[in-house]
């Protein structure tokens, strides 16, 4: 659907809106939750230079990416890979894309890190070890959950663990931002 929207009127994706925010349609596929890493993909593909651009808040895509709960591998580090500069520029208020990330996440009413404590005494059979991958952290289930709670606990350990893989990535690419 973007592609035809571009061969439509292959600016739009270029022109900023016209209001306080300034953004791009990258920036607004960035800072939207659910956009889907092939629409984040398409859009860097047709215009790259929106990766490079910064809003009237002084914010990258890397940014609103960061912040919207993005997971690294659906659409931080296509962002990243087309302006890995952007991990090091602060916003307006000072803050990196890794601190967006990680206050996002400290600060999030469901899921988050601060609402998520009791994932240390998870009841299911998962074990976490170092990868050499891309991932911080892989899980292995050896037991399907077997009641309604076990499965909302499974899914905000795995969302836990996308969101760790986030700030490992972001160090591991930039670790100056220490």
């Amino acid at each position: 659907g973007v592609r035809v929207l571009y061969e439509s009127y292959p600016r739009a994706v270029e022109e900023k809106e016209d209001n306080g925010r300034g953004w791009t349609a990258l920036h607004m596929a960035a800072s939207c939750p659910h956009s889907s890493n092939s629409l984040i993909e398409a859009l860097v593909d047709i215009y790259p230079a929106a990766t490079m651009e910064v809003d009237r808040r002084g914010q990258y895509p890397l940014h609103l990416a960061c912040s919207s709960g993005k997971s690294w591998d659906d659409g931080i580090r296509i962002i990243f890979d087309a302006n890995p500069e952007a991990a090091g520029a602060p916003n307006s208020v000072g803050l990196l894309p890794f601190h967006c990330a990680a206050l996002s996440y400290s600060v999030s009413s469901s899921g988050g890190l601060a609402s998520s404590g009791n994932i240390a005494s998870s009841r299911s059979h998962s074990s976490m070890s170092s990868s050499s991958d891309d991932s911080i952290v892989t899980t292995h289930h050896e037991h399907e959950p077997s009641n309604i709670g076990e499965a909302v606990h499974e899914n905000d350990s795995q969302d836990l663990l996308a969101k760790i893989n986030v700030v490992y990535s972001l160090l591991r690419e930039i670790p100056a931002v220490l």
